[in-house]
């Protein structure tokens, strides 16, 4: 028996009626939640139990807030869906491993289900989404493996760009200073995240590395992201990884671009030396 077939033998028949749904012998309205945890998918640690409803009918998305309203006019729906949605899960809001249920996000934005399953569609091509034949959509889960291969893969990028483009001016140098002393001071990890990608960005301009360069970056970096925001620092790690940056920015000033490029590909590799377990139990195991 093929093996998603047996997992859904597992599972019990689905049976979908208008406003009704079985599982696992159990009946039910649609929109109702389940707290079952969901099996492995792949090689890494167990996903989230699913969680259960906010509100009635509204189970799988978090509460909206400025910005989620659709439709507006400058994008098609299928990317505005995209936009709220990424936000969502690189921020944490979904979980790894929760259900995405296209109807409910749908109510959620004001769209109907077609743009939504367009938008999970380019999710799951991005990384950040995964979906079972029997199952639907569900957020994708956090593993080792892919975490540490972002990291590497950044590694290499960030510094073949930086050897290999112009070097920084004076005045970007300074700011990259004043970013790090944003970071120092920064109230919480959220907002240390977003102070560290700036510099990152200002160090490394699309019109100084090339465009294509650029968008490959952001987007590992976008999906690296959720790992990162899953990882809470303390102080002493925060100024410890400052402190990379800070001799990062003096060998460019010292006009040794090779040495920066090298200390640039060893601070990103900061958590692959440092063996932090990927990811952190609260990030992934069922509550």
């Amino acid at each position: 028996m093929p093996p998603e077939a047996a997992h859904r033998a597992t599972r019990g028949p689905m049976i979908h009626g208008p406003g009704l749904r079985m599982s696992n012998g159990r009946l039910s309205f649609r929109g109702a939640c389940t707290a079952d945890a969901r099996p492995h998918h792949g090689v890494g640690w167990p996903a989230r139990r699913r969680s259960p409803c906010q509100e009635p009918g509204m189970s799988g998305t978090p509460d909206q807030r400025p910005g989620d309203e659709l439709p507006t006019r400058d994008a098609p729906l299928r990317e505005q869906a995209r936009r709220v949605l990424r936000r969502w899960l690189i921020e944490g809001e979904l979980k790894p491993g929760q259900d995405l249920n296209e109807r409910m996000i749908g109510n959620r934005l004001g769209v109907s289900r077609t743009p939504v399953r367009e938008a999970l569609l380019l999710l799951t091509l991005e990384g950040f989404v995964s979906m079972s034949p029997y199952e639907g959509y569900y957020v994708a889960p956090l593993t080792r493996d892919e975490g540490e291969e972002l990291f590497r893969l950044i590694a290499v990028m960030e510094r073949v760009a930086l050897v290999r483009g112009e070097p920084p001016t004076t005045e970007e140098l300074t700011l990259l200073d004043s970013l790090d002393a944003q970071r120092i001071a920064a109230r919480d990890h959220d907002e240390s995240i977003e102070l560290d990608r700036e510099w990152h960005q200002i160090l490394l301009p699309a019109e100084r590395v090339g465009a294509v360069t650029r968008e490959e970056l952001t987007r590992l970096l976008n999906r690296l992201d959720r790992y990162e925001r899953a990882l809470t620092l303390d102080d002493p790690t925060r100024a410890e990884l400052v402190s990379e940056h800070r001799v990062i920015v003096e060998a460019i000033r010292d006009g040794n671009l090779d040495e920066a490029g090298r200390l640039l590909e060893e601070h990103w590799l900061w958590h692959v030396r440092r063996g932090i377990p990927w990811p952190p139990e609260e990030a992934q195991r069922p509550d």
